[in-house]
């Protein structure tokens, strides 16, 4: 699960967070390491 931490928006996997944010956002902010908070959860 991805979570958006400004939003708090929710994602159960990278092509739902990539279909809503963009590609190159998305990527841009993983590169980053800021804003998104992956977990492991069911």
């Amino acid at each position: 699960m991805i979570i958006h931490l400004p939003t708090g928006k929710k994602f159960h996997n990278r092509k739902e967070a990539k279909i809503y944010f963009g590609t190159a956002y998305y990527y841009r902010m993983e590169r980053e390491k800021k804003d998104l908070m992956f977990t492991n959860t069911i």
